[in-house]
């Protein structure tokens, strides 16, 4: 897992359980490390931006999870879950991981 990735998982938890200055401080550690911008490409990235996700290291890449499916699953969820509608979510799920085709 990324560091900037592991900054965002704990980002959420602490905004979950109300704990701003803690979620703040973790925010600014994730966005001192170095990051790949995403491209101007990238379905809705203004809401991904928004959404708190300026990075391509701060989401979860699916395809290295040993349950691919699950982990593509979860991201949808966790990007609703910060504002996207599920509809956006699974178009940058799908852009940005698209589905590795099976022999």
């Amino acid at each position: 897992m990324h560091p900037r990735r592991a900054y965002t998982v704990m980002v959420a938890a602490a905004d979950m359980e109300g704990q701003r200055a803690c979620a703040g401080v973790l925010l600014g550690h994730r966005n001192s490390l170095a990051g790949t911008p995403l491209a101007l490409s990238v379905p809705h990235r203004a809401a991904l931006v928004s959404a708190g996700y300026p990075c391509l290291e701060d989401l979860g890449d699916p395809r290295t999870d040993t349950d691919p499916d699950d982990a593509r699953r979860a991201l949808i969820t966790e990007l609703v879950r910060h504002g996207l509608t599920g509809g956006e979510a699974r178009d940058v799920v799908a852009h940005l991981f698209p589905l590795r085709p099976t022999p």
